[in-house]
């Protein structure tokens, strides 16, 4: 390959690992923004919306420890608590309970991906030796040897992030069903 092909190779892998660092860091900040909800009947809704504007405003490095702290974590706290103690105030949070070892494991896995992703962002083409065929080559396979990380991690916080969507739409099926708004509200169902 002459260096032309390379160069062209080269900033077509950067575009690829990119995206996919861009898909984990959406993954996360979905996770992040929708795994937590609270509030009562006047406030869940705005309250929610805030949440999700303020996290897609952070960093990747920042949803990622926010994803840790809250959906692995152990923080049990509500967000907030109703200003009308008359008013049902609902609270929920999404967590995944795990060994130690699999936490770690999986912390140490996105801490990696962040770091690479901020390395490919702001280190890499100022470094690059334009005239080298070698630095251009070996750019190349440090891109493919990259999306081979990012890849199994982005396949695991979408198997997260389908569970969750999954149970979040259960959920909603149970509170809009008479059994639910029995249980929750002490509203009878339709008897028809």
């Amino acid at each position: 390959m002459d260096l032309p092909e390379i160069q062209n190779e080269v900033m077509r892998k950067i575009g690829r690992n990119v995206l996919l660092y861009q898909q984990v860091e959406y993954v996360l900040k979905y996770l992040v923004s929708h795994g937590r909800i609270s509030g009562d009947e006047n406030t869940l809704m705005s309250r929610h919306e805030k949440r999700i504007k303020s996290v897609s405003k952070r960093t990747m490095g920042t949803v990622a420890g926010d994803f840790f702290n809250e959906i692995f974590g152990d923080d049990e706290s509500p967000d907030s608590q109703s200003e009308d103690p008359k008013k049902i105030h609902l609270s929920i949070a999404f967590r995944i309970e795990t060994e130690e070892e699999h936490f770690e494991l999986r912390r140490d896995k996105i801490a990696e991906l962040v770091a690479d992703r901020n390395e490919l962002i702001h280190h890499l083409i100022p470094r690059l030796n334009t005239e080298s065929i070698d630095t251009w080559t070996e750019t190349d396979r440090l891109l493919d040897r990259q999306r081979e990380k990012i890849l199994p991690e982005l396949e695991y916080l979408q198997s997260i992030a389908k569970q969750f969507s999954d149970l979040k739409k259960g959920l909603g099926e149970f509170l809009s069903s008479p059994e639910g708004k029995m249980h929750l509200f002490g509203i009878p169902g339709d008897t028809q």
